[in-house]
This record gives structure tokens, C-alpha cells and sequence, in this order.
């Protein structure tokens, strides 16, 4: 919600950023890839920084739930 400004709330991509880094340190595979879509348009730091992008990529492809991607 935070992200999108969803749900009566206000966009905030510093929120957004901050409850995504939350689920990112419990390996949460959705949440790792919202971070490197967040790098990469530059609204978690008012720039796009594709290195910090692909990383979170990176983790994102091994923590994602692969049983979730075939249904």
C-alpha cells in the first residue's frame, strides 16, 4: 500500500522501503524483488542505482518460492 499509495493510503516510497527491508530480512523472495524495483526507479534513494537493483535481484531469485511460480 505504502508503495503504491493503496487502500486510503499515501504513497511513501520511505516507508515502502523500510516494511520491505523488514520482509527482506526474513528471505522474503517478493519483498527482495519489490526492493530492486524500488532501486532501480530511483524511489528508494531519489535515483536509480542498478548495482544495489541487482542485488536485491540476485537474492530475490534464490529466495523466491519456486512452487509458487508453476501454479
Amino acid at each position: 500500500a505504502y508503495r503504491d499509495g493503496q487502500q486510503g493510503i499515501a504513497a511513501s516510497p520511505s516507508r515502502a522501503l523500510h516494511y520491505f527491508l523488514l520482509a527482506a530480512g526474513q528471505k522474503s523472495g517478493a519483498a527482495e524483488y519489490a526492493l530492486s524495483l524500488l532501486y532501480a526507479s530511483g524511489a528508494a534513494n531519489g535515483k536509480p542505482d542498478m548495482s544495489t537493483a541487482m542485488d536485491w535481484l540476485a537474492k530475490a531469485a534464490e529466495h523466491v518460492d519456486q512452487a509458487a511460480l508453476v501454479e
